[in-house]
């Protein structure tokens, strides 16, 4: 059995310059007790990784925790764009790489499976992409191009 920590121990466990995927969607099951523990800490330098960032975003990027996000999605739902985040990615105060919710899943599937790249048309063509560490493959079978995504791997993954 895993030997439970409390917040601030957890917290200690994650180092400045992490890449943190975050849990949830959106304005549900975010794990917002140990993302303020991380500020609380004092970490720096963060790369949050969500697939659908709201709150948990705002608190990381304006407490200055976070200097890069990769997400298919940041707001705040019915209540419109979240304005730290925008603020931030608009001044360059943090790096934005947005990615499609089918690109973002290939690349955590790529990840899962230990592969170095998972194939998907979706995406193609798109100014989305013109970021992000994606490449052009032919199918060896004939059916033409695709895109390669790349695994996505984090230090660190924080669920609630």
């Amino acid at each position: 059995m895993a030997d439970l920590l409390d917040l601030r121990a957890a917290a200690g466990l994650v180092p400045d310059g992490a890449s943190v995927y975050v849990g949830g969607a959106v304005l549900r099951r975010k794990p917002m007790a140990l993302l303020r523990a991380l500020v609380d800490a004092g970490r720096r330098d963060l790369h949050a990784i969500t697939f659908a960032g709201s709150v948990d975003i705002e608190l990381l990027v304006g407490s200055g925790a976070a200097s890069a996000v990769s997400s298919a999605y940041v707001g705040l739902g019915a209540s419109g764009f979240a304005p730290i985040f925008k603020e931030a990615v608009e001044s360059g105060e943090i790096a934005d790489h947005e990615y499609s919710e089918w690109t973002m899943l290939q690349g955590l599937r790529a990840a899962a499976m230990g592969v170095p790249f998972l194939p998907t048309r979706g995406g193609a063509g798109s100014e989305l992409l013109g970021g992000l560490a994606v490449a052009e493959v032919e199918d060896p079978y004939g059916t033409g191009r695709y895109l390669a995504i790349g695994p996505m791997r984090p230090d660190v993954t924080v669920l609630h």
